[in-house]
């Protein structure tokens, strides 16, 4: 069916058996409040767009080299908590906006560094955007406005950017918010920085999104807790997701996809988008992991989702997941006061290894291993398959998985170093969440979904509150990114060129740095939650890392491996 004439910018409208329905590819959607019942009836429908209209005046910018994804650095940031205080710096119009996060020359009122430039200064390669396509909740209320906050994870038009975050916001100025989109990416891009975004394609808002196409598109058992999970089995599902990514990839030119509860979905399914994309792109490195479990549902076809214990059938894919054993096994519980190793105590369920050096271990060498157990952490056939973490936006954020713990002070500050200190030393891919490197807290909120100001808003004054927090994590970052021997990129290098010890409850870690090419002959790492140990051998070694402070030249120290912290000696 055509319809002739100049129809851009116009509503329209799709039908199936006489029910107005949304059109799933969709790629812009009118004004449009989600609230109430049968939402769906009232707002489904969508914009013609010449998406050649949106493009950017001077073309895309060159994408930031990228080799291997193992020297990826990824830092997790939404784009109205990263901005919207005014302590950010950024000016009013562009406040908790798609245009805030790029927006440079930003300082808090101690001068120091904030917003994108902040993230040029602390060293990550990649921003990874919690939901930016169009969700239901708070639709009808522009982002500046603290009257109504969610982070997003409610999608109903999977291929249209938030409006709520564009400064048109609730106008018919439909090309101006995907420039707007557009040239948040791209000036990510010219700083340096690439650009991952979380995909939240394992339910809808309602069971309207689809549901009115046909009910086939779900899941008969809830997968996802929310009521209506999709059906990824079935093959429009599949070919869709595919499809949404690809359109985000060569529309948006996005770097790399987070998926939310990938563990409702078959392995086959996440290696078959990886190897679409990398084999339709070469060159791109796209990064694409997500969490390997469900909301919490008993799944008939658990065997064939996606979980630790099986994403190594999907290495062809380029495509990894959560580590979360290692963040079990480093911090314990998410929520409660149960801690971990680096509480210097041990948490029970560290999958099947032998206690603390056991789990830190196969957390320090990349999850590497041919374990089949569902919740191992030895699961990942390459190094690139383990994403690194001990916090993300759900559950306490660290500082307050820290107060949790009933512990303040320098002891809490020295914590607050350490913690990702662990992370960035470990083989795979680390990654941070957003205020982690100056002690952001959300006040005790472990669940701040939905929370106004006051939970997520990011205080950038803590920055220089806490500057020696960030210089610690700023210098971490930078050693990991000047040296391989941190960043190993298949299985066997890890294997043959990484061994531990256990020396009074500390691991002890040697490296063969040389053999992947590193200036560091032979590093000497400690992770040590007890108290100082003397570590034998490194004398005349240099010492790079004490306490929590990192050395800028490597000057010689001494052989005490202190305790709460990481330390490294090197060898030329």
């Amino acid at each position: 069916m055509s319809v002739d004439g100049d129809l851009d910018g116009k509503e329209y409208q799709f039908k199936v058996n006489g029910s107005d329905v949304r059109d799933p590819y969709g790629k812009m959607v009118p004004k449009t409040d989600y609230k109430g019942e049968g939402f769906a009836a009232g707002s489904n429908k969508n914009i013609v767009m010449n998406m050649r209209d949106t493009d950017l005046k001077d073309g895309w910018a060159p994408r930031p080299e990228f080799r291997n994804r193992e020297d990826a650095v990824l830092y997790e940031v939404h784009v109205r908590d990263f901005t919207i205080d005014r302590s950010s710096g950024v000016s009013d119009e562009n406040r908790g906006r798609y245009l805030g996060m790029v927006e440079t020359g930003t300082t808090n009122a101690g001068g120091q560094k904030t917003g994108i430039d902040h993230l040029k200064e602390l060293g990550i390669t990649h921003v990874q955007l919690m939901p930016v396509y169009d969700f239901g909740t708070c639709s009808d209320v522009d982002s500046q406005d603290s009257s109504c906050y969610n982070w997003g994870y409610d999608p109903v038009n999977f291929n249209v950017p938030e409006d709520r975050y564009t400064s048109v916001f609730g106008t018919e100025n439909y090309k101006q918010k995907v420039k707007e989109f557009k040239t948040m990416v791209n000036e990510f891009h010219k700083n340096g920085i690439r650009v991952i975004m979380d995909v939240v394609y394992n339910h809808t808002y309602s069971k309207d999104v689809f549901g009115r196409i046909t009910g086939k598109y779900y899941t008969a058992i809830d997968l996802s807790g929310c009521s209506n999970s999709t059906d990824p089995k079935n093959a429009m599902v599949s070919r869709f997701i595919r499809d949404s990514l690809e359109y985000w990839a060569s529309e948006y030119n996005i770097d790399g996809f987070r998926f939310d509860l990938v563990g409702i979905f078959d392995v086959d399914n996440f290696k078959e988008w990886g190897e679409y994309l990398n084999n339709k792109y070469p060159g791109r490195n796209f990064l694409i992991y997500g969490e390997p479990w469900n909301g919490y549902a008993t799944d008939p076809s658990e065997s064939t989702r996606v979980r630790l214990g099986t994403i190594r059938n999907a290495a062809s894919g380029h495509v990894g997941v959560f580590n979360g054993k290692y963040r079990e096994c480093l911090k314990g519980s998410s929520d409660s006061a149960v801690g971990g190793f680096l509480f210097n105590t041990t948490y029970t369920d560290v999958g099947d290894v032998d206690g603390n050096f056991g789990c830190v271990m196969a957390g320090i060498k990349g999850g590497v291993g041919n374990s089949t157990n569902t919740w191992t952490p030895l699961f990942a056939a390459d190094p690139e398959q383990a994403v690194q973490y001990i916090t993300a936006h759900d559950n306490l954020i660290w500082a307050d998985k820290i107060t949790k713990m009933g512990i303040s002070g320098d002891y809490a500050k020295r914590l607050q170093s350490y913690g990702n200190g662990g992370v960035l030393v470990s083989q795979g891919i680390p990654f941070l969440h957003e205020g982690d490197e100056f002690g952001r807290t959300k006040n005790m909120n472990e669940n701040s979904y939905n929370s106004t100001d006051g939970s997520n808003d990011i205080d950038w004054n803590l920055k220089s509150q806490n500057m020696s927090t960030f210089n610690y994590y700023r210098d971490m970052i930078a050693m990991r990114r000047a040296h391989p021997a941190f960043r190993m990129t298949t299985r066997e290098q890890i294997e043959q060129n990484i061994t531990g010890e256990d020396v009074n409850g500390a691991v002890v870690v040697t490296i063969n740095g040389g053999a992947v090419g590193d200036s560091w002959n032979t590093i000497k790492m400690v992770i040590n939650s007890g108290n100082n140990i003397e570590i034998s051998g490194v004398d005349g070694w240099s010492k790079k890392v004490h306490g929590v402070t990192v050395n800028g030249d490597g000057t010689q120290g001494t052989s005490v491996a202190e305790g709460s912290a990481v330390t490294i000696w090197y060898r030329q």
